[in-house]
């Protein structure tokens, strides 16, 4: 089992980044390999752009099942690769001042990004601290492309337009620390 505490760095300059955290659990399959079904969790500070989102806070769930390569570097030291895909929910929240800012002059406004296949490769250092404890330190590229939808309401006509936001990059690198305790 493992915790983490994580940093994402997106790759696309539209938004900035955000913290979040991660839990997993691991089966090994030999000394040298094991799969890991893991959640982890990460925000993105939309700034605001007209081929994107608006101002606000975009949070990602990827639900993943990932292979790791583990390759022991010397006592208490293990070096590792992983590579996995899983689905992300996702989330987006209208920066509050901005959704006053319309509800001021008569419209509400909804914004909101879909959920998709996710993808990772990852490197990592495993700090043996007991027999049972590690302390892991991971970098992951974490490639996710989505879509979205916007709704503006005018509030006194009712009337309502929509549309689509196409191709969304939500893609980021996660920088994580945290413990991994073998149960087994």
């Amino acid at each position: 089992m493992s915790a983490q505490g994580t940093y994402a760095l997106p790759t696309n300059k539209l938004y900035g980044g955000g913290l979040g955290f991660g839990a997993g659990v691991g089966w090994e399959l030999t000394p040298a390999y094991s799969l890991e079904l893991s959640v982890r969790n990460w925000s993105l500070a939309s700034e605001g752009s007209t081929d994107g989102l608006s101002l606000g806070k975009v949070s990602v769930l990827p639900v993943e099942l990932a292979f790791r390569g583990r390759f022991p570097l010397n006592s208490g030291f293990t070096l590792y690769g992983d590579a996995g895909a899983g689905y992300a929910f996702s989330s987006f929240t209208l920066d509050e001042d901005l959704a006053a800012d319309w509800a001021a002059v008569g419209f509400t406004i909804n914004e909101s990004v879909d959920g998709a296949f996710v993808f990772r490769l990852g490197v990592g250092l495993e700090i043996a601290l007991t027999p049972t404890v590690d302390i892991d330190v991971s970098a992951r590229y974490n490639v996710f492309k989505t879509a979205g939808t916007w709704t503006i309401t005018d509030d006194s006509s009712g009337e309502e337009q929509t549309g689509t936001i196409e191709a969304l990059n939500l893609s980021a690198i996660t920088l994580s620390v945290g413990f991994k305790v073998k149960i087994f």
